[in-house]
């Protein structure tokens, strides 16, 4: 699976770190980050901040990471594609 260039591969997660141009791109983003948590009945860590929001997969119990995990990180590409989130 080719995940964009905001994925960073850990040991036990997929990590984002995205910078937004301000308050308002983040809560659109987040909010879309809720709404596929729901869907997947999968939920990422996520911390956000005024252009920043940060988003870890990671499953705990399987210890680490699951093809659900990598799921959730493409579909959270296609928000980030619609959303106009630039690497």
């Amino acid at each position: 699976m080719a995940l964009s260039l905001h994925w960073r591969v850990e040991a036990t997660a997929l990590r984002a770190e995205l910078n937004l141009s301000g308050f308002e791109a983040v809560r659109e983003l987040v909010t879309a980050l809720m709404d596929l948590a729901d869907e997947l009945d999968h939920h990422p860590e996520v911390g956000f901040g005024y252009r920043q929001v940060s988003i870890v997969w990671t499953t705990h119990d399987a210890g680490g990471l699951s093809a659900r995990d990598w799921t959730a990180a493409e579909r959270c590409d296609e928000i980030f594609r619609r959303l106009g989130v630039e690497a």
